[in-house]
């Protein structure tokens, strides 16, 4: 199977996160598969950890905005 340069630079975006990060996407992943009535805190703590992951330097502003995009848009 043939993947695009695109496709492969996305899948890095989520390698070695911070372990908040990971976390609190698994979280808001779980709680969309679940029908979690906090699934709106999960947003809210996920955006928040993107945020701070990339004020920290933690991961780039590509990574951040790739995260957002994915996950929250």
């Amino acid at each position: 199977m043939d993947r695009s340069i695109k496709e492969y630079i996305e899948e890095l975006y989520e390698v070695n996160l911070p372990p908040y990060l990971e976390n609190d996407i698994k979280q808001f992943i779980k709680g969309i598969e679940e029908d979690d009535n906090l699934l709106d805190c999960y947003w809210c703590e996920l955006y928040a950890s993107i945020n701070s992951a990339e004020q920290d330097e933690e991961i780039t502003e590509e990574q951040a905005n790739y995260l957002r995009k994915k996950y929250l848009y």
